[in-house]
């Protein structure tokens, strides 16, 4: 059977070298495509699968059906185990027929029990399912798999509350050194200049809260998933808070070694003896202008106004003089 494996060109540009966080992301998106292209291609074996565009969303279209498909044989795998070994219990070794194929035993299971024991038997399929018991063909029974395997979900469910815990803890450290870190990012914009790639926004981690209920219907591959995506999250984030560590130590070592330019005492006291120098002149410049005050804006009127003004003056003085003879007789 030929597999359809794709081209590593196809999905990783040479260019993201440079930067780590880019490789990582083209070699799981590689990874995706060769999981999702062997399960089409022994899907459809022996015919060749179907061309399709790729893209991320028929990569997450085509996943999702193949975890459904997955998810579905495994489980028809274990419900006619389930079925087998109820039967094997229920009835003596003798009265089994000889034609043990999968069609008929299904058929006397179908047509033997009654609705209630279907019921259970599906019910312990799915649990079985659900807690990851093996599906080969073993001696042991999926009961005695479910007693063991029930006792340990306290367990993981506490283990994987303390790396979620911790990977909250991580987050909360990188937000608080980002935050400090802004204002000298802002003061120096032509000292650093963060790639794309490396940008604030890929820092932006959303955990989800993980369900604690020890119930039968957790779905412990979902869980595994959500672990193994936090601890690469984790691992980023360590390479992201050394990174900005070393950032941060070279900002300060920048700002300590630039010299403070200020104004010294001797300027400031030249500069305060202008401005009152101005000050002064501007007050002698206001008390020429308020002699002027009520004269016409035109000239020949205003020299009209004060030859007007003169005469006047004239005339009282004569007055005064005139009056100043009989004022003293």
């Amino acid at each position: 059977m030929s597999l359809m494996l794709p081209n590593v060109s196809d999905f990783y540009d040479l260019s993201t070298q440079a930067s780590p966080s880019k490789a990582r992301a083209e070699a799981f998106e590689v990874h995706s495509w060769t999981l999702v292209l062997t399960w089409l291609s022994a899907l459809y074996h022996p015919s060749p699968a179907p061309s399709f565009e790729r893209n991320a969303t028929t990569l997450k279209a085509l996943q999702s059906l193949m975890a459904e498909n997955v998810a579905a044989d495994r489980l028809r795998d274990l419900l006619f185990r389930a079925q087998l070994e109820e039967l094997n219990a229920s009835q003596d070794c003798s009265s089994i027929p000889t034609d043990t194929s999968p069609d008929s035993l299904l058929y006397l299971l179908g047509s033997s029990l009654p609705h209630t024991a279907n019921s259970a038997l599906e019910s312990l399929a799915g649990s079985a399912v659900l807690l990851g018991c093996p599906t080969s063909n073993t001696n042991e029974s999926i009961l005695d798999n479910l007693s063991t395997q029930i006792p340990k979900i306290p367990r993981d469910i506490f283990e994987l509350e303390m790396q979620l815990s911790s990977i909250k803890g991580l987050v909360s450290d990188l937000r608080t050194e980002t935050v400090q870190l802004q204002p000298l990012v802002v003061s120096h914009p032509d000292d650093h200049q963060p790639d794309h790639d490396e940008s604030a926004s890929d820092l932006e981690v959303h955990p989800s809260t993980p369900h604690t209920s020890t119930s039968s219907t957790i779905n412990y591959s979902h869980l595994h998933a959500q672990t193994l995506q936090h601890q690469r999250e984790t691992k980023q984030l360590t390479l992201k808070c050394a990174e900005y560590e070393s950032r941060i130590t070279a900002l300060e070592r920048q700002a300590a070694s630039r010299p403070v330019n200020g104004p010294s005492l001797a300027g400031l006291a030249t500069k305060q003896q202008a401005i009152d120098a101005k000050k002064k002149r501007v007050e002698a410049l206001e008390k020429a202008i308020r002699v002027f005050n009520g004269l016409p804006p035109d000239v020949h009127a205003s020299r009209a106004e004060v030859q007007r003004a003169q005469a006047e003056l004239d005339i009282f003085t004569g007055t005064r003089d005139e009056l100043f003879p009989s004022l003293g007789g």
